[in-house]
């Protein structure tokens, strides 16, 4: 995997100079703003990584909406690589959509596989698989799943969702990677 990283600089002002003392000493110095370019790749960064989960406090009746909300950060002082979003619906529940707010209108984050909206008989199994490219220390990315409840499935059943999060970076506490909600 491969990195880039934008430098931004007043447009008046040569990249190669920067401006002395506007903001700060040499903004818009390439060394002073963007610093040595981190190494890429699986192992060389290393980033806890976390996720938390909200979802129906429940009882929720059969053919209802219920809305999941996944929320990724990166705790560590590294930058997270290639974050990834794994979650499996249970049979119960028909995926309806997706929202992915990144930090960069979702432009940072591609779902690579998700069930058929609406349709419990047309791929129901797929995973929501989303990957994040990569993010910054102390960014979060937020993943607003909405769903609905079969009907006819029975009085007090209990329906449990779990998610898991994935990087090709090292991370040192991999305890807070699964999150889970039941009603």
């Amino acid at each position: 995997t491969g990195m880039v990283e934008v430098c931004y600089f007043a447009a008046s002002q040569f990249l190669s100079q920067g401006v002395p003392n506007y903001p700060t000493e040499w903004a818009g110095s390439m060394t002073v703003n963007c610093g040595p370019v981190q190494n890429a790749g699986p192992g060389t960064t290393t980033a806890d990584v976390s996720l938390t989960k909200v979802g129906p406090a429940g009882p929720v009746a059969t053919g209802d909406f219920v809305t999941y909300t996944f929320t990724v950060t990166n705790n560590g002082s590294e930058i997270a690589q290639e974050v990834l979003l794994y979650d499996v619906l249970e049979p119960n529940l028909t995926f309806i959509s997706l929202t992915v707010d990144d930090g960069f209108g979702g432009n940072n984050t591609a779902c690579f596989s998700l069930p058929d909206a609406g349709d419990p008989t047309t791929n129901p199994t797929a995973p929501g698989y989303c990957i994040n490219a990569s993010m910054a220390p102390g960014t979060v990315t937020t993943y607003v799943m909405t769903a609905q409840v079969a009907n006819c499935i029975g009085d007090g059943v209990v329906i449990t969702n779990v998610a898991d999060i994935y990087s090709v970076s090292t991370d040192p506490d991999p305890s807070n990677d699964s999150a889970s909600v039941s009603f």
